[in-house]
């Protein structure tokens, strides 16, 4: 069984979003009066109270990164960054949160290049921009950031934001490796075990690197052995090798272990060693506990009735109360059902679905609004003037994040697909029909020509839809 999207998408989350501590370099001090240094708590003790989330001691902690600030100390402008990233200590404002960032690295900073670097790669707090994050991740790997020269060799792999060059790539990631950096074995592990990639798929070199990071005590590694073992697609299946690696993971403390493997007992990911009941009382406590990706789940769950009794007005309360606490992932999901009312559980709701969006907009990284704005208008797009405007939301998307638009856009008006699909083919000169929104034989034809085979056993399956996504996109 795959990954579900779910799932995928919590990794990335988690991957992007978590506070790691950081070593804290030696304060520097911009020319001041004697006495205007007042001693102020050590910077390594605020760093502790900070990312240990001691919410006891955050008014004297902010106090005293503010007056580490005032004097020109990189470590904790790049902290009060994070601070404002995440609204962990003090309202979240991305805008404060970047310009902490950008303070940090003109005082020398190297890390909170690296933050940024991130910020710009996922869209966080600013507009996507992988040319600006390849930048900052290259500005801080020549200073000695680790995870950023993995994701600077990762961006050289897969051409996101620079010119593709997989050999060098791939050489520098093997580099890093080879010295025991925990952050390049799971990616090389992640490259080896992709369908289609920029590597060919090896299950037996990416149980490899994977076995190696674990080893080491990364217990991502773990998660991911798992999954692999569980899927038993590139490599033998074995649940119990599967439920053990989760386990362990999970004794060590890591909540997203517990989350894939509630996730798994409940959908039935490891055959007969499933056990429904348990992840749904696993799944329940994590989602009590405040865990985002575990309420999105557990909603989905009630709604499709899949390892829980089916009660879609119950996963609609839940994700109402998990989105008006400022859960993104039940925003776009509520969202999502509001708006497209799958299996016709429910009644659709525009209305509702715009209020929605708009409401925690300010909220929302920008990719993320981007995207449910474009859908929103393809929701109930029938003329063609409708169509364009969705087309226009599509274009000022980031360029990453339009396949999967296209995908979703698919299941929530499929004109509108369609449509998008006609200008495209029309700008590449392979189109010269209505654009209209039909899926006439002049459309078929031209979708051909970009598309190989899997879209000529018919444009319209799921499969074909990803692809031709995939195509229109680039």
């Amino acid at each position: 069984m795959r990954i579900s999207a779910a799932l995928l998408a919590s990794t990335l989350l988690l991957s992007t979003s978590s506070l790691h501590a950081q070593p804290i370099s030696t304060p520097s001090t911009e020319p001041a009066q004697a006495a205007d240094l007042a001693p102020l708590m050590p910077l390594e003790e605020v760093r502790s109270i900070v990312y240990g989330e001691d919410q006891s001691r955050s008014e004297e902690a902010l106090e005293a990164l503010e007056a580490y600030a005032e004097r020109g100390d990189a470590a904790a402008m790049q902290i009060l960054g994070d601070v404002y990233a995440l609204g962990k200590f003090a309202d979240q404002d991305k805008d404060r949160a970047v310009e902490y960032y950008e303070r940090s690295i003109e005082a020398g900073g190297a890390f909170a290049a690296y933050r940024l670097a991130e910020a710009y790669r996922s869209g966080s707090l600013v507009d996507q921009d992988q040319t600006k994050a390849v930048e900052l991740y290259r500005s801080a790997a020549e200073k000695g950031v680790e995870d950023a020269k993995v994701k600077l060799a990762e961006a050289m792999l897969f051409g996101d934001g620079i010119e593709q060059d997989a050999d060098q790539g791939l050489a520098a990631l093997n580099e890093l490796a080879v010295a025991g950096n925990q952050t390049a074995l799971n990616t090389l592990g992640n490259v080896y075990s992709m369908p289609s990639g920029p590597v060919d798929q090896d299950g037996e070199k990416a149980v490899s690197f994977f076995d190696q990071a674990a080893k080491a005590g990364n217990l991502f590694a773990k998660v991911r052995l798992a999954e692999l073992y569980a899927d038993g697609e590139i490599v033998p299946e074995d649940n119990n090798a599967a439920l053990q690696n989760l386990q362990e993971a999970v004794d060590g403390g890591l909540e997203y272990a517990r989350l894939v493997l509630a996730t798994g007992h409940l959908s039935g990911r490891f055959g007969d060693e499933s056990d429904p009941s348990r992840g749904l009382s696993l799944l329940t406590e994590l989602a009590e506990g405040g865990n985002s990706q575990a309420v999105v789940t557990l909603a989905n769950a009630f709604y499709w009735g899949s390892g829980a009794p089916e009660d879609p007005n119950r996963a609609v309360s839940m994700l109402r109360t998990a989105a008006e606490n400022g859960n993104v992932a039940a925003t776009q999901r509520l969202a999502m059902l509001l708006r497209d009312a799958p299996g016709e559980r429910i009644d659709e709701n525009l209305a509702e679905a715009r209020t929605l969006i708009s409401s925690t907009s300010e909220n929302l990284p920008p990719a993320v609004r981007t995207r449910e704005y474009a859908l929103l208008a393809a929701a109930d797009a029938r003329k063609s003037g409708e169509f364009a405007q969705v087309t226009q939301f599509l274009t000022e998307a980031p360029a990453p994040a339009r396949p999967e638009i296209l995908r979703a856009m698919f299941q929530t008006n499929p004109n509108a697909f369609v449509y998008v699909a006609q200008t495209k083919l029309r700008d590449r000169g392979v189109y010269n029909g209505p654009l209209n929104g039909l899926l006439t034989g002049s459309t078929i034809r031209a979708i051909n020509t970009i598309c190989d085979d899997v879209c000529r056993r018919g444009p319209m399956r799921q499969e074909a839809v990803q692809h031709l996504s995939d195509r229109l996109a680039e």
